[in-house]
């Protein structure tokens, strides 16, 4: 698609970055500044002006009238979040600097009250459980669909949500991935379908799914399939800069925008970068212009990669095949997850060696499988390093295929309301002593930030398996108030 035929396909003109304009003609205006923030257009520090640069330091800035205001916004950045909407088919769009997280919480938070219920799959991000803490809504956990052989968790299964739903009338949201970290994407269009004809609202992590809404060959987006809300990172795949994200509202919410705008601003700072803001409006542009051709490049890099990948012997990089019809309904072609354990190696090590020895960062590993992600930055250069390294590595470390000893989703047993077992007394003990206790807090191995064991669930033989193993394996544990997570809180 050419950029006219882009411009035509749009209801506003995405040529315009009313952001970017107004910021650059503050920077022509070479403003005296008696507000902050106190570097004072880098003046003030030199050394930030010198790693940054004087341009980026420029606009680093206060809100101000020219400049609007992301708490209350009445000019550019509101025009900027009206083209947002526009470019991905959304009636409204905020602009979220507190990251994907924040939006996450903003779709609960304004949709759950204190005993709500809430159906959604188990392997959410940790962002989902913490909304749960925050609205004190009770979670009914759909257990994904589990691919045996590559160790994986899925979606959510059609059947599975149907019955939530039959047995649960009273929910208020039914809340799904689109897609998992690994790529895959449930049949979003039928769950969206089911929760409405239930009068439930359907909220969406699209945390990964930027570029859905920007290619016909890639999976259905959550506004296409006609959500209530989504949250989705721009900066994940889209090129914006890290911690800035959208959070979209479909037609169905158009009446409810003010009052999710004033929940945003319960936990969004009052401080909005505008660095941030403007990488949002410029990548928008950039995605809405030439979105449907850069993806086409992202796709075929992948697609290459996995091919030579998978005639590496040893790694088996998935995709699409694996498409079941259900869980595994579609697959997001620029994820490259690749399984390791046929030869003897875990997800974990592969990405420690790839960082280590190979100077090569990777989005994260797990017991079986580690995961690159291709973007809007990629180049063939990296992508044959990359293959290059994992050619290496299997002369240098291969060994006898290991067996999957442990899934990467083990199956909850949630026993108190995580709200009651978050803020309940508790005492903190070693980590191998706690089977049958109830943990306050998370853990889980961070990326990818989906907990192993969440506030209110039973500590089992299966969940400590899992710690113990991915410690050994090298994996980074993040979510105990125990930085060695040696030690766990448990209800007393």
């Amino acid at each position: 698609m050419s950029e006219q035929e882009a411009i035509r396909s749009y209801q506003l003109d995405q040529t315009k970055a009313p952001l970017l304009t107004a910021l650059s003609e503050y920077r022509k205006k070479r403003m005296v500044s008696f507000d902050v923030p106190g570097h004072k257009q880098g003046r003030g520090n030199e050394e930030l002006t010198r790693f940054l640069g004087k341009d980026c330091l420029s606009v680093d800035v206060n809100s101000m009238k020219m400049l609007d205001n992301l708490i209350h916004p009445t000019g550019v950045i509101l025009e900027a979040e009206q083209l947002a909407a526009d470019a991905f088919g959304a009636a409204r769009c905020f602009f979220m600097v507190n990251g994907t997280t924040s939006a996450v919480q903003a779709m609960i938070m304004s949709t759950c009250l204190p005993g709500d219920k809430i159906i959604m799959p188990r392997n959410v991000h940790r962002s989902a459980v913490n909304a749960l803490v925050l609205t004190r809504a009770i979670p009914v956990y759909v257990n994904p669909s589990l691919d045996m052989e590559l160790g994986i968790p899925l979606g959510m299964s059609v059947n599975d949500v149907r019955r939530a739903i039959e047995e649960n009338p009273d929910a208020t949201a039914v809340f799904l991935n689109n897609p998992t970290y690994y790529g895959v994407c449930p049949d979003i269009k039928e769950i969206v379908s089911l929760a409405r004809a239930a009068g439930m609202r359907v909220l969406v992590d699209e945390a990964h799914g930027t570029h859905f809404y920007f290619s016909d060959e890639l999976p259905t987006s959550a506004m296409e399939a006609g959500a209530d809300m989504a949250a989705v990172s721009l900066h994940k795949t889209g090129g914006s800069l890290t911690q800035s994200s959208l959070l979209l509202l479909g037609p169905n919410m158009i009446e409810e925008g003010g009052y999710v705008h004033q929940i945003i601003n319960l936990t969004q700072t009052t401080s909005a970068s505008y660095l941030l803001l403007s990488s949002l409006d410029i990548t928008r542009r950039n995605l809405a212009l030439r979105g449907e051709e850069t993806y086409k490049r992202v796709i075929d890099y992948a697609d290459y990669a996995r091919c030579e990948i998978n005639q590496l012997g040893g790694y088996y990089a998935f995709g699409g095949e694996r498409c079941n019809g259900d869980a595994f309904y579609a697959f997001d072609l620029c994820k490259l997850p690749v399984h390791t354990r046929t030869m003897g190696l875990s997800g974990f090590e592969v990405y420690d060696i790839l960082r280590d020895d190979y100077d090569i960062q990777v989005e994260f590993g797990d017991m079986g499988n580690f995961l690159a992600i291709l973007s809007v930055g990629d180049r063939p250069v990296a992508i044959e390093r990359l293959i290059a390294a994992l050619s290496d590595i299997k002369t240098r470390f291969a060994s006898l295929p290991e067996t999957m000893l442990v899934n990467e989703y083990i199956e909850p047993q949630l026993v108190m309301a995580p709200t009651e077992a978050f803020y309940a007394k508790f005492e903190r003990i070693p980590l191998e002593k706690c089977k049958g206790k109830i943990s306050t807090e998370s853990v889980m191995c961070y990326p990818p930030g989906i907990p192993i064991l969440a506030p209110g669930e039973l500590v089992t033989d299966e969940v400590l398996t899992y710690i113990r193993e991915a410690k050994e394996r090298g994996s980074q544990m993040t979510g105990t108030e125990d930085p060695a997570v040696e030690y766990l809180c448990v209800v007393k």
